[in-house]
């Protein structure tokens, strides 16, 4: 039982009553959230605000308040929703402008959440009516365009500069490729971009943090296979707490980034990462 839910029983004396009437606890237990997530109607407009920036966050805190907005969402009249949909694509000039004025994390956060709706309409919302259908329909090129723009703009976006003492993970990273050989990394990397890139998504992975594998190899110099893969093996010897190299697919499918690996299979990339 939770621990503010098993407090707030005592408090109003329904914890006896709540432990010997299983069939009341649900009833109960949403009494308890509908007291906890109040809003002061006052704030409401700073909340909508707050929960538009974090979803996640609001759906774990404001569960039935979020599950309760949604079920409203769901049944919206059919023509709302399609006058929302047919003006979407008049707000793009709004959030391009808005989102040119910002650089960093910040702009990349922007443009993912563009990225996420404009997916969310195109290909993953469910429409029940022909009314619906037909908005979506009728805006789809705008759609798909703006899409497509919006994914070269994250795609072009210039890779954030490695910190070393951002965090232990980052560090031994880039420790172990600057320790593979005296030139460091430039011994394997053609750019520091390329490279940049490369740890980037390595810590990533390694932290559990969203990443997605470049549809383009990074092409590493001649010669360095060899040491590349011994840094790689070490790496996931210090870093990963769950799988073994062995049967690390997802690994192995980040290291078929480069060059050098893109092609071999997994049995021989484990040969290679532990000889």
């Amino acid at each position: 039982m939770d621990k503010d839910f098993e407090k707030w029983l005592k408090q109003d004396e329904l914890f006896d009553y709540y432990k010997t009437n299983p069939e009341q606890q649900d009833e109960i237990f949403k009494d308890y959230q509908r007291e906890k997530e109040y809003i002061n109607p006052e704030n409401i407009d700073e909340w909508v605000k707050w929960l538009c920036n974090n979803p996640e966050l609001a759906e774990k805190q404001y569960s039935l308040t979020v599950k309760n907005l949604k079920d409203r969402v769901q049944n919206t009249e059919p023509f709302l929703s399609a006058n929302i949909i047919q003006n979407l694509p008049e707000n793009f000039i709004v959030w391009k402008t808005e989102i040119n004025n910002h650089n960093g994390k910040y702009r990349e956060k922007k443009i993912k959440e563009q990225i996420t709706l404009l997916n969310g309409v195109l290909n993953e919302w469910q429409y029940p009516t022909k009314i619906e259908q037909q908005a979506v329909e009728s805006v789809r090129s705008y759609l798909v365009e703006q899409l497509e723009y919006w994914e070269s703009e994250l795609k072009n976006l210039p890779t954030q500069p490695i910190d070393k003492q951002q965090n232990r993970t980052k560090q031994l990273i880039v420790e172990s490729f600057e320790n593979m050989d005296k030139k460091g990394w430039q011994y394997a990397f053609s750019t520091e971009q390329d490279y940049n890139l490369f740890a980037n998504l390595l810590t990533n992975f390694f932290e559990y943090k969203d990443y997605s594998i470049p549809e383009t190899a990074i092409q590493l110099k001649r010669s360095c296979k060899t040491k590349v893969a011994k840094a790689l093996g070490e790496i996931h010897k210090e870093l990963s707490n769950e799988n073994k190299l062995s049967t690390d697919t997802e690994y192995f499918n980040i290291i078929k980034v480069l060059s050098h690996f893109q092609n071999e299979k997994q049995r021989d990339l484990y040969k290679a990462l532990t000889r």
